[in-house]
């Protein structure tokens, strides 16, 4: 039996469907590989991102330390060369910051200090020509500092003096009509200063240290000592607190007010002896 032969495909076609599987094949292992070296390149990336961020951070976090642990070693470091309470201490117009008088277990101090923020160091600065504590120290519009009254450890003092930043150094001021301890002082917006309290009547005063002169300004409704004081926006003055003649504390408040006072009718909530005011000195 003669099987018929049959037709045989072409030569050219078998050829032609080969490099067509073999190109798709190579087609699809390029994507492949292409997408595994993304996928690699991209997670290389991510994690030497991560490792950059990482150590930046900890850099940044080191350096933070390194600030914090500097600072408080310059705190550390940094003390007051005398002990001291019942001191004034006055920032001056270049930042620096005096600190006069006082007490301690000596006795009544004349030394004063002074406070240099930018490299957070104490150094000793002139002697006061007396020694005082308890007394007033004002920051004058031409950025000298008054220093008025207060205790030498015997009796309240009248006498005041000047310290002068730019030399250094303290020359005597006017005196005051009334010594006075435990008082205030408020500049007023023409250069002199209002005193008030510290001794036994209540006795106001007002200091022109240009003129060297003092006049009488009234007297309080109470006399106070160890109170507060603060120049209003409208010139007048609010006095409160302290304490009276027989050393009560007080809760009452006046205002001086163009050479006279008047009683507050309101009182503070507590009564408070030596509290801070703004621009305190």
């Amino acid at each position: 039996m003669i099987v018929p032969n049959r037709p045989s495909r072409p030569r050219s076609l078998s050829i032609k469907k080969t490099g067509v599987l073999v190109l798709v094949g190579l087609v699809v292992m390029t994507a492949m590989v292409l997408s595994s070296t993304n996928s690699i390149a991209g997670s290389l990336s991510q994690r030497l991102l991560a490792s950059i961020s990482s150590s930046n951070a900890s850099d940044a976090k080191a350096t933070h330390v390194n600030h914090s642990l500097a600072a408080e070693a310059a705190i550390e470091n940094t003390t007051v060369s005398v002990a001291r309470r019942g001191h004034t201490a006055t920032r001056l117009s270049d930042g620096r910051v005096l600190i006069a008088g006082g007490q301690n277990d000596t006795g009544v101090l004349n030394e004063t200090e002074i406070y240099d923020p930018a490299s957070a160091t104490f150094s000793a600065a002139a002697n006061m020509a007396a020694a005082r504590v308890d007394h007033t120290a004002t920051l004058l519009s031409d950025g000298r500092v008054l220093i008025a009254g207060g205790r030498d450890g015997a009796a309240a003092l009248t006498t005041t003096e000047i310290f002068d930043p730019t030399t250094g150094s303290f020359t005597s001021g006017p005196s005051m009509g009334v010594a006075r301890a435990g008082h205030s002082a408020t500049l007023f917006a023409n250069g002199r200063v209002f005193m008030a309290g510290g001794n036994a009547s209540g006795s106001a005063e007002i200091l022109d240290v240009a003129a060297g002169t003092s006049a009488a300004a009234g007297a309080m409704s109470v006399a106070r000592s160890m109170h507060s004081a603060a120049l209003l926006q409208d010139g007048r003055v609010l006095i409160v607190g302290g304490r009276d003649a027989g050393g009560n504390e007080l809760t009452s408040g006046e205002i001086f007010d163009n050479g006279a006072f008047w009683t507050i009718g309101n009182a503070l909530k507590v009564a408070r002896v030596r509290a801070h005011k703004l621009g305190c000195s």
